[in-house]
């Protein structure tokens, strides 16, 4: 290898990379590429590269993986030497340009493999191929399906897999279904191809490890930097309601966004896409009232691309300053230049969002701003538990200082994936052409990454695909399974290749008066009460064929929700949460508003006796639970109540509960049968299971056991109830 006389990484690669860098203006490599040459260059190893957003990860990682490539000039054998794989179309535009110098100047061929590319540059690649082949999950699944038979050839000389924003893809449906086209591939080639996973953020690192390569987690390499050296400037913002004018707070806080954003490239996280247009509108209003150029844009998915793109673009042009308020769109690492601030609307619900959004700021050695705006009700005779107990300013707090602490959510483990097994067994057998039942089992299950189908699962899968009412395939007199003529017209349609889609939305009735939409991502039944128009809404009914639920507005009052993208809480962060309850201490970055919140959430912490009961009483018909968990737990907790006839609602670590008629006994009666393992009705009321894109073709039996490995933890419902009842926290 070059220059291995030297210690500097940098005389470790070879000559023209050296003469490229010294072309940049570089006088030595950063810190992580100085790490990443050493582990990567001529090993073999799986590697995860960890660096802020702007840290230098992509050359990280390319500066070794093409110096091979130049070290082995003399193997002319065709074949792609590196695929490069990445969560969105346009980072991939992204990252060829970025490397279109370095590689023209070693002569490697990049070539971006989506469906917005040209024929006429797919045609060329395959006709000769090599280099780097850069393209997304989907964009695989439909090569492997096209081209299956020839994946050695087109394969066979990789040398490594480059997966961009790892952390996107860990233990989601998108991510399992990588990892299965991963597998598949070295199935195909029947050798063990080099991993190298680059993200910004990361959990628990053992399983971002084990997403990587799961079966040999133990041996992947990881490569760090220092990132508290990094400093972070962060200002809450406290704003209290006027009751359900929410224009009002909404005016005061696009003013106060106004005063300090402009002349500055910021990112503001609205939350949900009316929100993002909401605040748009009146910061557009707000620059034509002062006359002066509107500097504020919104950025959304269903925004047209070109509008996407002129915003991204104003982003990086430094002499025209452009705040983007957006909502998750903008999280992930498409280049938009330097960021002075970012801003977050409404709690965060994970401190692994927040901490990927701040790292959008703080390039050029500027420190990582943040600014949080919180919004909470004046507390009156009325205002119930969770306003009293400023639950979203405390949630902000916890996440705020989780992420300060170095702390991210774990990747859910123990999820079976169902839906994307299915789409993978039709993938594969599409691929095959036909395959036989153990074959099958052997790729997915025993060398692929659907290890925890068993092979009895795995049977009644298949059967549920081959019968009649599916009939997606059928079996061969030999026995091998093939597509039957719906299960072809499934796959041959370009909607097959993405294993997500728009979550079902529901059309919400108050009798036949149309009052929203709620899009189905939780479990729900009747009984299940929901946030609407700042309302709160019981269901009555539903019907998932015509995707309508009827409700009638909720006896318990009405809430108010400001901001965020509702998604599930981790128990960390409402363990967190209480031990903010119970500090003395007062954050710096709180403004004397958001510091008045936290004293009176405290103060109702007390004399509601939090810190020791657990069972709060409601009015003598009810009561509020302290669960001290998360969502997934909560939620089910929650389920479970329904299903016998209490009315229930969810907040951070707290369950409401009211009894109805119909109920089977009191609350603590409820709660000594569930501590001794008796879960009643539950699994009979469920009939909303399906989620993901392939669930419709699953029964209610599969769907429930898919449910029970990620949306519901029923097991950890005894011990809750008992530590209840004892009062324990």
């Amino acid at each position: 290898m070059f220059g291995l006389t030297k210690k500097n990484g940098l005389y470790s690669l070879a000559p023209p990379i050296q003469d490229w860098i010294t072309s940049q203006g570089w006088s030595k490599l950063r810190p992580i590429q100085e790490k990443a040459v050493k582990v990567i260059l001529g090993k073999k190893f799986d590697v995860i590269i960890s660096a802020p957003t702007a840290g230098g990860k992509t050359e990280a990682a390319y500066l070794p993986l093409l110096s091979e490539i130049k070290a082995d000039e003399d193997n002319t054998k065709p074949g792609f030497d590196i695929l490069y794989i990445s969560p969105l179309k346009a980072l991939i535009n992204d990252q060829k340009e970025r490397l279109q110098s370095l590689c023209r100047a070693l002569n490697v061929k990049i070539t971006p493999w989506h469906g917005d590319v040209e024929w006429r540059v797919k045609k060329s690649a395959l006709t000769i191929p090599s280099g780097i082949i850069m393209t997304t999950p989907e964009s695989l699944e439909g090569f492997l399906l096209r081209r299956g038979s020839h994946v050695p050839e087109l394969f066979g000389k990789l040398r490594s897999i480059v997966i961009d924003e790892l952390h996107e893809f860990v233990e989601d449906e998108r991510g399992k279904q990588l990892q299965s086209l991963l597998s598949r591939i070295e199935i195909s080639t029947k050798k063990q191809i080099r991993r190298i996973g680059l993200s910004a953020t990361l959990g628990d690192i053992d399983i971002a490890r084990s997403y990587l390569r799961p079966n040999n987690y133990g041996k992947v390499k990881v490569i760090e930097v220092d990132t508290n050296k990094k400093k972070t400037e962060i200002e809450l913002y406290g704003y209290y309601d006027q009751g359900f004018e929410e224009t009002i707070v909404d005016k005061q806080i696009a003013c106060h966004l106004f005063e300090t954003l402009r002349g500055s490239n910021n990112l503001v996280f609205a939350g949900t896409r009316n929100l993002v247009e909401k605040y748009s509108d009146l910061l557009r209003a707000k620059s034509y009232v002062e006359s002066v150029r509107n500097e504020f844009e919104p950025h959304h998915g269903y925004l047209s691309k070109d509008h996407r793109r002129m915003v991204e673009l104003r982003l990086k042009d430094e002499d025209r300053p452009t705040t983007a308020v957006c909502t998750s769109t903008l999280e992930l690492g498409v280049d938009i230049g330097d960021i002075s601030t970012v801003v977050q609307i409404g709690a965060p619900y994970s401190a692994s969002a927040l901490r990927q959004r701040l790292g959008r700021s703080g390039r050029r050695g500027l420190p990582a701003k943040l600014k949080q705006y919180n919004v909470e009700a004046k507390i009156s005779l009325e205002t119930k538990l969770p306003d009293r107990l400023r639950l979203g300013l405390i949630r902000t707090i916890a996440t705020v200082d989780l992420l300060l602490e170095g702390w991210n959510e774990p990747p859910k483990s123990g999820n079976l994936h169902l839906s994307t097994f299915v789409h993978q067994v039709l993938s594969v057998v599409q691929e095959k052409g036909g395959v036989k039942e153990k074959d099958l089992f052997s790729i997915l299950c025993r060398q692929g990454i659907f290890n925890l189908v068993s092979q009895h699962l795995f049977v009644k899968i298949v059967n549920q695909l081959a019968n009649s009412s599916t009939g997606l395939i059928s079996r061969d007199s030999d026995g091998t399974i093939v597509l039957a003529d719906s299960g072809k017209k499934l796959v041959e349609s370009f909607d097959f290749y993405a294993v997500f889609e728009t979550p079902k939305v529901f059309k919400v009735l108050l009798k036949n008066r149309e009052i929203g939409s709620l899009p189905l991502n939780k479990i729900l039944i009747p009984g299940t009460q929901i946030i609407l128009q700042g309302r709160r809404w019981e269901i009555v009914k539903m019907n998932k064929k015509s995707l309508t639920i009827w409700v009638e507005q909720s006896k318990e009052g009405s809430v108010v929700k400001f901001g965020g993208d509702p998604q599930d809480v981790h128990d960390n962060v409402v363990s967190k949460m209480r031990t903010v309850y119970r500090s003395k201490k007062i954050p710096e970055y709180l403004d004397p508003e958001a510091r008045q919140m936290l004293a009176e959430g405290r103060k109702e912490f007390k004399s509601l006796s939090c810190d020791r009961k657990r069972i709060l009483p409601i009015g003598g018909r009810g009561a509020y639970l302290a669960t001290w968990s998360g969502t997934v737990k909560t939620w089910t907790f929650g389920m479970l109540f329904g299903s016998l006839g209490f009315k229930w609602f969810t907040h951070d670590g707290f369950l409401e509960i009211y009894e109805a008629k119909e109920s089977i006994g009191g609350i603590k009666d409820v709660l000594r049968k569930v501590r001794g393992g008796s879960f009643g009705e539950l699994y009979n009321k469920i009939d909303t299971l399906e989620f993901e894109k392939f669930h419709r073709y699953l029964n209610q039996e599969l769907l429930l056991e898919d449910a029970l490995s990620s949306k519901l933890d029923i097991k950890s419902l005894p011990k809750l109830a008992s530590d209840i009842l004892d009062e324990k926290i």
